[in-house]
């Protein structure tokens, strides 16, 4: 960091005083230190949301096999149904 011997300026013409560079370090050190918190509270937040989503994807991957189980339960049982419906009938036409 540059460092310098005067730390303000006056304007003796326009009446204005200006910040020399030690001050303006500092404000651009506080930002950057600013910066710097919230980079580290966003990546922690980004882990945590990446962290979330895998567990949501393996929660759905889970929720799908128990889907497909049961659908097949349900395609097993309807194939059931309509060979005891067909027995049925045939049993009743033959008497």
């Amino acid at each position: 960091m540059l460092k310098c011997s005067y730390t303000r300026f006056t304007c003796k013409d326009c009446g204005l005083q200006q910040e020399g560079p030690g001050e303006r370090d500092r404000e651009i050190e506080e930002q950057l230190l600013q910066l710097k918190a919230q980079t580290e509270e966003m990546t922690f937040a980004n882990r945590q949301l990446r962290s979330d989503l895998t567990d949501a994807q393996t929660n759905l991957a889970l929720v799908k096999g128990e889907l497909a189980n049961a659908k097949q339960q349900l395609n097993d049982k309807a194939h059931e149904i309509d060979m005891y419906v067909h027995l049925h009938e045939r049993y009743v036409c033959v008497s």
